[in-house]
C-alpha cells in the first residue's frame, strides 16, 4: 500500500534525518489511495526504434481510494493496463468481468487459431 501526501517524521537521530526529504505529492485527502499492483505476462513485441522488447500486458493496480469525490473510487475497483501505458480506469467487479470474459474468448479464438497454424505447417511440408 502507499500514501500520497506527508510522510511522517523519523525518528531523531536517524541517517534518514540526515537525508533531504522526499518532494510531497499532494496534501489533499482525495490523493489518499491504497491499492496493490499486480503484475501480467510480459509479450516480446516489435518496437521499430528497439527491436524485441518484452511488454507487460494486462497488468495493473487494485485500488481505493476512499476521500475521492468520485464514488466509484471509494470502494475497491480494477485499474487494467491492457497494454503498457493504455489504462481503463476504475472498473467495477462486474465491468471487470466483462473484459475477463472478453480476453478469455480471444484466448479460446487463439487455440483454435493455433491448431488451424499447425495442422497447416502439417500439410505445408
Amino acid at each position: 500500500m502507499f500514501l500520497l501526501g506527508r510522510q511522517p517524521a523519523p525518528p531523531a537521530g536517524s541517517q534518514r534525518e540526515r537525508l533531504p526529504a522526499p518532494p510531497v505529492a499532494s496534501t489533499s485527502a482525495d490523493d489518499l489511495s491504497h491499492g496493490a499492483h499486480f503484475d501480467g505476462p510480459r509479450l516480446d513485441t516489435f518496437d521499430t526504434e528497439h527491436g524485441t522488447l518484452p511488454t507487460p500486458v494486462l497488468a495493473g493496480r487494485i485500488n481505493v481510494d476512499p476521500y475521492s469525490e468520485d464514488p466509484r473510487r471509494n470502494v475497491p475497483h480494477i485499474h487494467l493496463e491492457p497494454f503498457q501505458d493504455e489504462v481503463m480506469q476504475c472498473l467495477d467487479p462486474q465491468e471487470f468481468a466483462a473484459v475477463i470474459a472478453q480476453v478469455r474468448a480471444h484466448c479460446e479464438r487463439l487455440d483454435e487459431l493455433h491448431t488451424q497454424l499447425v495442422m497447416a505447417r502439417a500439410g505445408y511440408r
